[in-house]
């Protein structure tokens, strides 16, 4: 979510493998190592295709219920999937929004294990401290159990091919693909703060994560001499050797014909302007995309014109008029 929001994120796992205690480990060797239990047998010879999880499933059985229990059943069920909060007649003389879940179970007269079913393995309340709440709660839990059952027929549960594990792997990746970082087999250390307290890294034994933005054009953007790239590589200064924190980003680039380096302040106004009426904006800063500098334009319009930018305002053709 923080990276698809365009945060900037960073996932640090001490393990090899992706989810913590979530985890799904494969191959089969990986699991019998984590468990200091030497080689697995010769018998699950194929260990990638073994994908075990360390937490464990929720189980699920379907109780017996008399026949009159049963009926008592179907009228809450039926009151349940009926039930709309904007909608009064829907209550029929029970109002959820004001009764509580025991009142519920009392109203429709079900018995102790009907209400332990309900409560806990479909409206999945780990103790007995609901029966106290509004029932509203309850029955918006046990409609999507519903929902869920209808949509996916067999059961109202998703598992996913390989594992748990493929949950917290799915993320990562979806958070990589909006910027985020994904670090395995990386302890973290320390939390790296500079001089003000500001936190500026994640240290793992000996190496420091930072960010550091690299950017290489060339001739195919009219910048340089076919067969050259221009190559800027740039971060945030936190030390007194700031070309030694941006030698990782050095490395990437290969063989460097000329090097430039150089550091420059970043400046930000010490008040919004709105008392003075002198709106200034900020430096540009450490990264290779517009992304601070629009959102600096966006926030001294705001601050200048005391209102959000209208961007229905803006013609997709410059030449077009109103």
């Amino acid at each position: 979510m923080l990276s698809v929001s365009g945060k900037k994120v960073l996932h640090m796992d001490r393990n090899k493998y992706y989810g913590g205690e979530s985890a799904s480990i494969t191959p089969l060797a990986e699991f019998y190592t984590k468990f200091n239990m030497g080689s697995p047998p010769p018998q699950y010879d194929k260990g990638r295709d073994w994908n075990v999880d360390l937490i464990p499933k929720f189980l699920m059985a379907n109780g017996l219920m008399g026949i009159f229990e049963k009926r008592k059943y179907r009228n809450l069920l039926v009151f349940i999937n009926d039930y709309d909060p904007a909608n009064p007649s829907t209550f029929k003389k029970f109002n959820p929004k004001e009764k509580t879940c025991q009142e519920l179970y009392d109203y429709f007269g079900v018995d102790k294990n009907t209400q332990d079913f309900t409560g806990h393995a479909v409206a999945l309340y780990r103790d007995d401290s609901y029966l106290k709440t509004k029932a509203e709660e309850l029955v918006h839990r046990c409609k999507l159990y519903s929902d869920s059952v209808a949509r996916y027929g067999k059961s109202p549960y998703l598992y996913p091919l390989y594992g748990l594990g493929e949950l917290p792997q799915g993320f990562a990746r979806l958070s990589a693909i909006y910027g985020g970082t994904y670090m395995l087999d990386k302890p973290g250390d320390e939390i790296v703060t500079n001089e003000t307290g500001e936190v500026v890294g994640v240290r793992s034994d000996k190496e420091v994560a930072k960010y550091i933005y690299v950017l290489a054009v060339s001739y195919a953007h009219n910048v340089a001499q076919k067969g050259y790239f221009l190559a800027l590589v740039s971060a945030f200064v936190e030390t007194a050797n700031p070309e030694l924190e941006i030698k990782p980003g050095l490395d990437l680039l290969g063989p460097i014909e000329q090097k430039f380096v150089t550091v420059t302040d970043l400046y930000e106004p010490v008040d919004d302007g709105t008392a003075n009426k002198v709106f200034i904006s900020k430096s540009f800063d450490a990264t290779t995309h517009f992304e601070t500098t629009c959102d600096d334009v966006l926030d001294m319009y705001r601050r200048i014109t005391g209102a959000d930018f209208d961007f229905s305002q803006v013609k997709h053709n410059l030449g077009e008029e109103s």
